[in-house]
């Protein structure tokens, strides 16, 4: 009895010990998946952040275009922190996206961060520091209507408000107003009338709205009548002359 007491005492150890290195290893491989899928948190302040969905293409263009442009435009203070935080590609995918896109030669010493989570999740925006950056801009969805795009980008643009005077209140209640209390800028891409109407009614002074649409339609006229307006609209809004 005694023996056999032994061998049940020491299979059940070894089960046991079995059992905890599953449960570890487990463990170990969602978060390095996580951390590969999706990515970890990013510590900046007074970074930039931009938010999309990224299911087109034509918002990875965009988002290229824009990051292209902060890097020209942040080129003679040695460089940025770009945050892109996209829903539907992975970090790993959209790192390599944007090595294509922007080379190292074309990035003027900024630093371009990958990371996959919604725009509509108050978690995945911490993620970014969302709350800390200098500036936060919110894209539009290409791949819906204007319309539907719209209500995504003023969810978005509400949540991040909300959250951002949620932090100043803190600052204030700790006796800190106006010493470093973080308050970035917020630009939200709207693509109606009827969806800048709603984000001015719906957000504080801190949200400021880009008509893309209108902006767009009223610079083709001008180019149209008044062709020269082409050469001088390039170097005005080109970055990198």
């Amino acid at each position: 009895p005694t023996q056999i007491f032994a061998v049940v005492t020491a299979a059940l150890g070894i089960a046991s010990f079995a059992l905890i290195l599953a449960l570890i290893e487990q463990v170990v491989l969602e978060t390095l998946e996580s951390n590969v899928k999706r990515g970890s948190k990013v510590y900046e302040s007074g970074h930039y952040c931009l938010v999309a969905w990224g299911e087109s293409s034509r918002d990875i263009e965009q988002l290229q275009r824009i990051v292209q442009e902060l890097c020209a435009a942040n080129r003679r203070s040695g460089g940025v922190t770009i945050a892109i935080l996209v829903s539907h590609r992975e970090k790993l995918e959209l790192e390599s996206v944007f090595r294509q896109g922007v080379p190292a030669e074309r990035r003027y010493g900024s630093q371009i961060v990958c990371r996959k989570g919604s725009p509509l999740d108050p978690s995945d925006l911490d993620m970014i520091s969302a709350t800390t950056a200098k500036s936060v801009i919110i894209c539009g969805d290409y791949s819906i209507s204007c319309r539907e795009s719209d209500a995504v980008v003023l969810r978005a643009a509400v949540l991040l408000d909300e959250a951002v005077m949620a932090q100043q209140g803190q600052y204030e209640g700790a006796g800190m107003e106006g010493r470093g209390a973080p308050r970035p800028h917020i630009v939200a891409e709207i693509q109606s009338k009827a969806g800048l109407e709603l984000l001015n009614y719906a957000c504080s002074p801190n949200v400021k709205a880009v008509p893309t649409t209108r902006l767009n339609t009223a610079r083709t006229v001008r180019l149209l009548k008044h062709p020269v307006t082409a050469v001088v609209s390039h170097q005005f809004f080109d970055n990198s002359s």
